[in-house]
């Protein structure tokens, strides 16, 4: 059947009546139709800045392809914007799609764990067995994941999304409930490398031992005392694989891992039936549930194990990169072509990819393995006059240059907080080690405006107290993603350095030395995240400070990743 554009013009004034488009969203939505009828399961990459509603172009087209008898999916990259589409379903009216997200967000309403160790999940209840269960109605994981089985359009997280259409669709007898569909729309698109690499890079360490050790006492206390998991074979083999560096002698030892970590996975369907004949309708004991815990932690690393291993064998043995740190090792496949195409690709039907970062769709093109596309590139609708960006040229911040550039930079930070004394704003250090250099050589009365964080759970607490507090400023090494600082929680930006991938890092390192357009091209789109955060809509105003000469070397370089509106909006200090 051919999609008419007319068509789709009738629809939004019947479903969405006196809706009003913003500049480029009908052109746009009208150009992914014609490029769904041309290829049914073709790839459309839409380069649509912030502030474009490139969210509401994913629903109109999605609404728009439910009303013509399709189904689809929307996959977002965290929580917080699967919140935000999960409210604009209801501000729509589009009550009756679906939305879930991955299984630890949710908590067994009978033993309150996470649902992954739910009773259900200890007993192990397949589904129709779980339907009779009391609970059944009151479940939220269930009762999300009916409703997302059996809608038109459904909302899922990407990890949830990539997991159903791999991991279940291949090794459950019946498949996956989530099958494909005739398109998915998928929002920071960006990402998506990254998130189908995580999800098949297995990570081996001690650790790793360490819980099939736990495993396997863990099932002699609850009664299973004759378990033969050949631990200490395990614990060999990953030590193996920490300090090998060959990559076929590297194959051998992920194949005996393999084995192993299988042959702990193969008491699962055993200990979960006597579970569920000795405790019927009683909670599972916390010793018990301490089991099924690590046997869901080695069903991830298996599958993983067993993904790559595949992947390395398809794609060519030379393509494999240990990563070492702190005595793990992660394994990732430098030419994601394969794994996109295998994992990702054939895995949806009509593909909508949707980012305010594409970069050089070149580049973009190439990473997510696609050989030919439909591409449009949106024009911003922001008005940027207010937000400037200051550029310091004369002075690099690479490591062979910043000792000697560090009093510079202390004074320019110092005077651009006091050129900003009572605004909010971020700045962004390239790593905790610069971060804390600046900090403890500002006067004391600018560290009080500073808040300082290190890891996930600190950084969560000081950008709590940072939104709470007017006029104070956030610095760390991520704050390039994921933060919507709107309005007066950021009124400016500071780039101590250009965020460069970390070389130390190998799977970086290689990849460089693979593809140097990918290292830019990385930088470029990590820039425009970072500045995007504190601008987010067409009211919205922010100046950001670049203090880092070596940006020039990257313009110089890979123009093409940056969008006219960056270049334009670049001011030269001289200072």
């Amino acid at each position: 059947m051919t999609l008419s554009y007319r068509e789709f013009d009738n629809f939004v004034k019947l479903k969405f009546p006196g809706f009003k488009y913003r500049k480029g969203q009908r052109d746009a939505i009208e150009d992914i139709i014609k490029s769904y009828n041309l290829n049914k399961n073709g790839v459309y990459l839409l380069d649509a800045p912030t502030g474009s509603g490139k969210s509401l172009i994913g629903i109109l087209f999605s609404a728009f392809m439910a009303s013509r008898g399709k189904k689809g999916y929307i996959l977002t990259s965290d929580i917080s914007l699967h919140d935000q589409y999960t409210r604009d379903f209801s501000k729509y009216g589009l009550i009756n799609w679906g939305q879930i997200k991955g299984v630890d967000n949710y908590n067994c309403t009978l033993n309150n764990e996470k649902f992954s160790i739910g009773e259900c999940k200890n007993k192990g209840l397949n589904y129709q067995e779980s339907e009779k269960l009391n609970c059944y109605n009151a479940c939220g994981y269930f009762q999300s994941r009916k409703k997302a089985i059996s809608a038109d359009v459904s909302l899922l997280t990407y990890s949830y999304g990539l997991i159903q259409r791999n991991f279940v669709e291949d090794k459950s007898q019946n498949g996956s409930a989530f099958e494909q569909r005739d398109f998915v729309v998928c929002d920071e698109a960006h990402k998506v490398v990254e998130l189908v690499q995580s999800h098949f890079s297995p990570k081996l360490s001690k650790k790793t031992a360490e819980n099939v050790l736990k495993l396997t006492l863990g099932l002699a206390d609850i009664g299973f005392p004759n378990v033969l998991i050949p631990v200490d074979q395990l614990k060999e083999t990953i030590d193996d694989i920490v300090h090998e560096e060959d990559k076929n002698v590297l194959l051998k030892h992920l194949k005996r891992s393999m084995i192993i970590l299988g042959k702990a996975q193969s008491y699962r369907d055993e200990v979960q039936k006597d579970a569920k004949d000795r405790f019927g309708s009683e909670n599972v004991p916390s010793n018990w549930k301490a089991v099924f815990k690590n046997f869901d932690y080695v069903k991830d690393v298996l599958c993983k194990v067993e993904d790559y291993i595949e992947i390395i064998e398809k794609s060519g043995l030379h393509f494999m990169i240990k990563a070492m740190k702190d005595d793990e090792a992660t394994f990732n496949c430098l030419d994601e072509r394969y794994l996109m195409e295998k994992h990702f690709l054939n895995r949806f039907g009509f593909k909508l990819l949707m980012t305010a970062t594409m970069g050089s769709k070149t580049e973009f093109e190439s990473s997510i393995g696609a050989k030919k596309t439909f591409y449009r590139k949106m024009d911003s609708i922001f008005d940027f006059s207010r937000s400037p960006i200051y550029f310091y040229p004369k002075r690099r911040m690479g490591l062979k240059d910043i000792e000697k550039n560090m009093p510079w930079l202390v004074k320019t930070v110092s005077d651009i907080m006091d050129a900003h004394p009572t605004e909010s704003g971020v700045i962004h250090s390239g790593s905790y080690d610069l971060g804390n250099k600046l900090l403890y050589r500002l006067s004391k009365a600018k560290q009080k405006r500073i808040h300082v964080y290190k890891g996930t759970e600190e950084k969560m607490d000081s950008l709590k107290k940072f939104i709470d507090t007017p006029g104070n400023i956030l610095i760390g090494p991520s704050l390039l993603e994921g933060l919507d600082l709107k309005d007066d929680k950021s009124r400016l930006q500071i780039f101590l350095k250009v965020p460069y991938p970390n070389l130390g890092d190998k799977y970086v390192s290689e990849k460089m030395k693979y593809s140097k357009g990918w290292y830019s091209w990385k930088t470029c789109t990590s820039i425009l995240q970072g500045i995007g955060r504190s601008v987010r809509s067409e009211e919205d105003w922010a100046v950001t400070y670049f203090l880092d000469g070596c940006l020039t070397d990257l313009i110089t370089r890979s123009a093409d990743n940056f969008p006219d509106e960056f270049l334009e909006r670049i001011i030269i200090k001289e200072d």
